[in-house]
């Protein structure tokens, strides 16, 4: 989910929620993946004032904590 989106979509109104990060081989992280565009990876980072980012082929942050699956 996010709260502070901008952008020119639906009148205005950025959509809500997290796309592509199921089904396995069809996600958005294995389909860069394997097309060789990013590392088979990604990393979710929310913020303590509400916001957050996605980052697709990365390890993220020195600083952040991890929450293991």
């Amino acid at each position: 989910c996010g709260r502070k989106q901008t952008g020119d979509y639906l009148d205005g109104v950025a959509p809500n929620g997290v796309m592509g990060l199921g089904f396995g081989e069809l996600s958005v992280p294995s389909s860069l993946a394997k097309a060789g565009l990013v590392r088979d990876s990604f990393s979710l980072c929310f913020q303590e004032d509400g916001s957050g980012r996605i980052v697709f082929g990365d390890q993220g942050l020195a600083n952040q904590s991890t929450t293991p699956f």
